[in-house]
């Protein structure tokens, strides 16, 4: 429950922006032993097997998590670059667009946020591989159906047709 609708987010995504690749962990982050499914904590899965093999090819990524409405009440969204202390401008465009549209949004790169991925490992090889990563935390209301999902995935779009024009 704790992504529900995070999958639906990314295949809008896809579906907006062709010639992306979408690369789910389906199960839970808590399943199995010793959080044995937490892959963006580990780097021994086919997860980050993958994600490495985008990054090698200069693939851009977008980490999508969600969180529970009482994880961070605070913020509708929390936006980093994972391990990297600050952000493209692109990023920077994206949380402007989100606060535009309504969203509460915690910058990673310039406020101490909680959920901001700074361990996450897919985020430390894109900061060692100088790889355009950025890992996207989403509260409940701003994933799956109604209108601040709505201004999530246009605002998450227009950042990968950026990319993608770039």
């Amino acid at each position: 429950m704790s992504d529900r609708h995070t999958e639906e987010l990314g295949v809008r995504l896809l579906e907006d922006n062709p010639g992306g690749a979408l690369v789910l962990a389906g199960a839970h982050r808590r399943a199995g032993r010793e959080d044995a499914a937490d892959v963006a904590h580990r780097e021994d899965s086919a997860f980050h097997a993958t994600v490495l093999e985008l990054q090698k090819r200069g693939v851009p990524g977008v980490q999508l998590h969600g969180f529970a409405e009482s994880t961070e009440d605070r913020y509708d969204a929390v936006l980093s670059t994972g391990a990297a202390q600050s952000a493209p401008g692109e990023v920077v465009a994206l949380a402007d667009r989100l606060e535009t549209d309504g969203l509460r949004v915690c910058r990673g790169w310039s406020a101490r946020c909680r959920l901001e991925g700074r361990t996450n490992v897919q985020g430390k090889a894109a900061q060692r591989r100088h790889a355009t990563f950025v890992h996207v935390e989403l509260a409940p209301d701003a994933r799956g159906d109604g209108p601040e999902a709505d201004e999530a995935a246009r605002g998450l779009s227009g950042l990968l047709t950026t990319w993608a024009e770039g």
